[in-house]
């Protein structure tokens, strides 16, 4: 399987024939009823673990391989072409799936605590698939006070298992996200500097390796509010050796607009954290119907300096 981002000019045929896969099995893997219409950015599920790729001008071995994250000796078995090796403009090669050397995917489950005796047989049947452990949630409330849970067992066998327990913050209140629980906080400095002191103080005290802020149904408004406190938030949570990221609404374009999606700034929060959570949940999920995509992404960019304090091992290669 092959994740491929459409770009300008692609149509399903184009990228099958990149692919070396027939049009209309891209068409039935992705659900997809219309196929002449792609959106630039969409990502599509191409199912082919070897592709046939006709080379371009500029191509070598090694550039190929690179683009495709395998490796010259992988194409040459596939390939046997004699020394020296050369490309011809047009001609079409097999290319194996992406090696080991693609990289690896980090992984993210939620977890709403409720006591010992529910909780550490969940974590433990997890135990080898996650790097992290989002325990859901620590309440923010208006004065920058959490409201406590009950998260050390979860959190004592997160760490049995060389899982990152990922403390959550969220402005949930009364049975939804509050905005003006949010507002409060990101139109207050000083509300900042004690919601990151009490945040400080339960995740050194109980254990937490990353904090996850989980702000929704933000006023759109106040995105610029939100990007710089969480600016500010990064640069503390750093300072303690701690990660940060974000939970985002998913998009296919950048919102501006509206409740869930409005105050939520992809470019800005790829630059500011660590790394985000994408919920695509809310696009399908389990009481939902159908839907190819009903996972949780989860994408990171470590930073150098925290990582000889950073966990999680558990990681899968691609």
């Amino acid at each position: 399987m092959d994740i491929y981002v459409v770009k300008p000019g692609d149509s399903l045929w184009s990228i099958g024939q990149q692919y070396g896969v027939n049009p209309e099995e891209i068409a039935t893997v992705n659900k997809w009823k219309t196929p002449d219409r792609l959106i630039v950015g969409q990502a599509l599920v191409i199912p082919t673990a070897v592709r046939r790729y006709v080379v371009k001008p500029g191509d070598s071995l090694y550039t190929i391989a690179r683009r495709f994250g395998t490796t010259v000796e992988a194409i040459l078995t596939m390939n046997p072409l004699p020394a020296p090796y050369v490309l011809t403009i047009g001609q079409v090669l097999l290319v194996p799936a992406a090696t080991k050397q693609f990289g690896v995917v980090e992984t993210n489950g939620y977890l709403e605590p409720h006591g010992a005796d529910r909780d550490v047989p969940i974590v433990r049947s997890v135990g080898p698939d996650l790097t992290y452990l989002s325990v859901f949630s620590y309440h923010v409330q208006p004065n920058a006070s959490l409201v406590p849970i009950n998260d050390e067992p979860a959190i004592k066998e997160a760490n049995a298992n060389q899982i990152a327990p990922m403390m959550v913050i969220t402005n949930f209140e009364g049975g939804n996200f509050n905005p003006d629980t949010a507002s409060a906080i990101l139109t207050s400095k000083e509300l900042q500097d004690k919601l990151f002191t009490n945040v400080l103080d339960i995740a050194q005290d109980k254990g937490y390796r990353a904090v996850n802020v989980d702000f929704e149904r933000i006023y759109p408004q106040q995105r610029q509010l939100y990007n710089a406190f969480l600016t500010r938030m990064t640069k503390v949570m750093h300072d303690h050796g701690l990660l940060i990221s974000t939970a985002l609404a998913p998009k296919s374009f950048d919102i501006k607009t509206g409740a869930w999606h409005g105050a939520h700034d992809y470019a800005a929060h790829g630059r500011i954290v660590d790394f985000v959570i994408i919920m695509t949940y809310e696009w399908g999920w389990s009481g939902g119907p159908h839907c190819i995509i009903s996972i949780l992404i989860s994408y990171q960019e470590q930073k150098a300096r925290l990582a000889p304090s950073f966990p999680g091992q558990n990681k899968r290669e691609l």
